[in-house]
Parts: structure tokens; C-alpha cells; sequence
């Protein structure tokens, strides 16, 4: 499920919030667990997203579309959001 390094072949989804700014998930193409670039460091493993809006407990995966990743990453930032989560940040 996608290597050490953002490859050609992964999906990317950005969203721009208001609190966090630009946020920029990532999955393998054929779908798997979806990561959160981390700040400053594009194409490294960045951190994986998990059920609650926080980046800590069960991850979360989507399926092997651009749509359903989008799908994940919008409501885990309405998890976040609703949740009000503080740890945000860097891995």
C-alpha cells in the first residue's frame, strides 16, 4: 500500500480550509490508507488520517478513485472541524 515516497502513480486530493489552510491528501492509486502531506516536507510519508478527525486510533482508507478520496478527506476535516482538534501539526 504505496511506498516510503509520494509515487507518479498516487492520488492527491488538496483542500483549503479556514483554520488549517491548504491541506493536501494522498493515497495509492489503487486505493489504501490516506496520508496528510506533511508541512515542509512534500512527497515524504506523510502522516496517516484516522477515524475522529485526528491522526491517532483506527485509519482511514478509500477506495481506488479520485472521488472517493476526496469523499475520506472531506469528512475527516468535518471530524476535525466538529471535534475541534488541537494536535494538528508536523509528524
Amino acid at each position: 500500500m504505496g511506498g516510503a515516497l509520494l509515487g507518479e502513480t498516487d492520488m492527491r486530493f488538496t483542500m483549503k480550509t479556514r483554520d488549517y489552510g491548504t491541506l493536501e491528501f494522498f493515497a495509492p492509486s489503487n486505493g489504501g490508507y490516506v496520508r496528510l502531506e506533511s508541512d515542509g516536507k512534500p512527497g515524504t510519508l506523510g502522516q496517516q488520517i484516522c477515524n475522529g478527525g485526528g491522526f491517532r486510533g483506527n485509519t482511514i482508507s478509500c477506495g481506488p478513485t479520485e472521488e472517493s478520496l476526496a469523499r475520506v478527506a472531506r469528512a475527516w476535516q468535518r471530524q476535525r472541524r466538529e471535534g475541534n482538534k488541537q494536535d494538528f501539526g508536523g509528524a
